[in-house]
């Protein structure tokens, strides 16, 4: 249900070969969204949090009041081909989704005339998403990994959210971080290798495992990092004064994490529902009741030295690990009326007539 603060269109699995599986709470399809019983409002620990508008069938718009954005979306057909995030200070953000057939293919994150994110979508003999291949352009990783870094994280880095699962974001983020070690200050650095991946496995119509996986080799020159190892390598620091400041030096970055999710036997509201990416929660047929990841993201990097040779040392090393667990109080028709998390968030749930 975090997924929800800063999110993008969570992508709709298919149940079966028919071009929409109609179930007794609506009409969905990859990116057809049509609830029987729609969302009108969210309130987040009691304070109003989102606002959905509806025409007709389709969500027209999101209101997102804690975060001052407004998401519109625009269809083809019943399939959402289109949406944009609009933010108070004027500036904007589009997402752009392609499809073959029923099935979609591939996903791209606009700010402005740079595309910042492309995801091409795979799936699998039973027609469910299975993996997921993701590009990010430079200046986003490097903008999104120094914005962590200083603390100016901006609610406007929510495009990546939106696309992206929490579990996914979380980890591009750490990725990100330790990507933009090699590039603070105008450093000198050059990417040899970048790949970002999300794997899917299934247990009926709900995500039972989600896998991502990033890795990163770059060059970097040590005098461009040496302010951000500090205590986390002692025998980096130990031996800086060593090495070649201005020599290039192999940084291998990887980050992996798996999370794992059980589920209750009731209606998700947001089944189908792209507006947190891709998401279990949004993919799933019910609702998360555990959430369990595991993994980590490393930075590394390879240096020469006389006599010691050559040898990797550690430069940061982030747990990205989490145990969640989620309550629900749902009404007559079994549907959430209000979420709550492990982690102190109360979400409540109200449905238009």
């Amino acid at each position: 249900m975090k997924r929800f603060v800063i999110s993008i269109l969570a992508l709709l699995i298919v149940a079966g070969l028919s071009s929409c599986t109609k179930e007794p709470s609506g009409t969905f399809d990859e990116g057809v969204f049509q609830p029987k019983y729609k969302i009108s409002t969210i309130k987040l620990n009691n304070a109003n949090f989102q606002t959905w508008n509806w025409a007709s069938s389709k969500l027209s718009g999101i209101n997102d009041i804690t975060n001052n954005a407004t998401y519109s979306f625009s269809y083809t057909g019943n399939q959402l081909t289109n949406t944009q995030i609009a933010y108070a200070d004027g500036s904007s953000q589009n997402i752009q989704y392609t499809y073959s057939g029923d099935y979609l293919t591939r996903v791209e994150v606009y700010n402005g005339s740079r595309a910042d994110i492309s995801m091409t979508v795979n799936h699998n003999a039973s027609d469910k998403i299975s993996t997921v291949n993701i590009d990010v352009s430079d200046a986003f990783l490097i903008e999104a990994g120094l914005s962590v870094m200083n603390g100016t994280f901006s609610f406007k880095m929510g495009a990546a959210r939106y696309l992206l699962s929490e579990t996914a974001f979380e980890s591009l983020m750490t990725m990100a971080q330790l990507y933009a070690v090699a590039s603070k200050n105008n450093a000198k650095y050059s990417i040899d290798n970048k790949h970002f991946s999300i794997t899917y496995t299934w247990n009926g119509d709900n995500v039972a495992t989600e896998a991502f996986a990033g890795n990163v080799n770059a060059s970097v020159t040590v005098d461009d990092i040496s302010q951000v190892i500090g205590s986390s390598s002692p025998m980096i620091s130990a031996i800086l004064n060593y090495l070649d400041a201005d020599a290039e030096y192999p940084l291998d970055i990887n980050v992996e994490r798996t999370t794992n999710y059980t589920y209750d036997d009731k209606g998700n509201p947001y089944w189908y529902c792209w507006t947190s990416g891709f998401d279990a929660q949004n993919l799933s047929k019910n609702n998360i009741l555990t959430d369990n990841a595991t993994g980590a993201g490393t930075g590394n990097i390879t240096v020469t030295l006389p006599i010691v040779g050559t040898s990797t040392y550690p430069i940061q090393n982030v747990d990205l690990s989490h145990s969640l667990s989620y309550t629900y109080s749902y009404n007559k028709k079994k549907y959430p009326t209000q979420i709550t998390i492990s982690t102190g968030e109360v979400y409540e749930l109200e449905y238009t007539k």
